[in-house]
């Protein structure tokens, strides 16, 4: 058999195989479309002149329209927001904020970040009550808020989440009284 015979028949069998794969893979989007199951988008470009492309799995493409439109202005008309647009503001304690600005344009997008801030002790007359997530030691007990403006005493309410509690007291010594430790003197 020649080299050229050799070649034939086995781009003659890759042809065949491939003709049967795509006979079965129009088959089978036939038989999707016939029981109404819409056919999915495979893939979307911005095309040159700014309009969005779909690309269906049935080989079919769809425009949707100018998305964008010329020198980089979006289709209102007004240059957008971007990176070199952006602060981080931090409050100091749970919030941080990312503001965007250009001009008169200003969008913030304030991030509350789920932490614990210990407060210290519990004062029953702070005029602003508590935050959720602010953590109090009330009865030698570590207590957390849980909720916002919560001026309720932390005794095992709907208000306060126990989180460390007291331990017992210590025994007594050997002879049943307490005694001053002495500084080692190092010399």
């Amino acid at each position: 058999m020649s080299f050229q015979d050799a070649f034939d028949r086995g781009f003659a069998a890759v042809k065949q195989y491939v003709d049967k794969a795509v006979a079965d893979a129009v088959r089978r989007v036939d038989a999707i479309e016939q029981r109404g199951v819409p056919v999915s988008v495979t893939s979307a470009i911005i095309d040159r002149d700014g309009a969005l492309v779909l690309t269906h799995s049935d080989g079919s493409t769809k425009s949707l329209g100018v998305v964008v439109g010329k020198d980089g202005v979006d289709a209102t008309g007004k240059d957008g927001l971007g990176f070199d647009d952006l602060t981080v503001e931090h409050d100091g304690e749970r919030t941080m904020t990312l503001r965007f600005a250009k001009g008169d344009t200003v969008k913030e997008f304030p991030i509350t970040m789920p932490v614990v801030i210990d407060r210290g002790v519990w004062v029953e007359a702070k005029a602003e009550g508590y935050a959720k997530g602010d953590g109090v030691t009330w009865a030698g007990s570590f207590w957390i808020s849980q909720k916002d403006d919560n001026a309720d005493k932390p005794d095992g309410g709907d208000g306060w989440r126990l989180s460390v509690k007291r331990g017992r007291d210590g025994k007594p010594g050997k002879d049943g009284e307490l005694k001053a430790v002495h500084p080692v003197k190092v010399g």
